[in-house]
């Protein structure tokens, strides 16, 4: 691939959406999850670039969720989702938040 196909990226974090479950784990943490929305614009990489990402130049949104445990995030964080808008980012993490509460023991 030549340089000029390489893109460079800037993230900007839109929001970061938490929710408690109102649950407690056996160590007496309280159950809860995190929802990052981010946004990332791809622009052309300078000449002669040696490294870069193969995005298209543009403007995307990624969100993604973690647990979280006394509000802190625990463990590993699920892989990213690039989605159409803000609005469908948020429709993911109240889905997330949902399916979550219920894994969680949460009715």
């Amino acid at each position: 691939m030549t340089a000029a196909a390489l893109t460079h990226a800037t993230r900007t974090n839109l929001e970061k959406l938490t929710k408690a479950f109102a649950l407690r784990d056996a160590k007496g943490r309280e159950i809860g999850g995190a929802f990052t929305i981010d946004q990332v614009t791809y622009t052309p990489a300078p000449e002669g670039a040696t490294w870069g990402y193969h995005n298209a130049p543009g403007t995307v949104i990624y969100g993604y969720p973690q647990a979280t445990r006394d509000g802190q995030r625990y463990g590993a964080s699920q892989r990213e989702v690039e989605y159409p808008t803000i609005d469908a980012a948020r429709a993911a993490a109240a889905t997330y938040f949902a399916k979550a509460a219920k894994r969680a023991g949460h009715r």
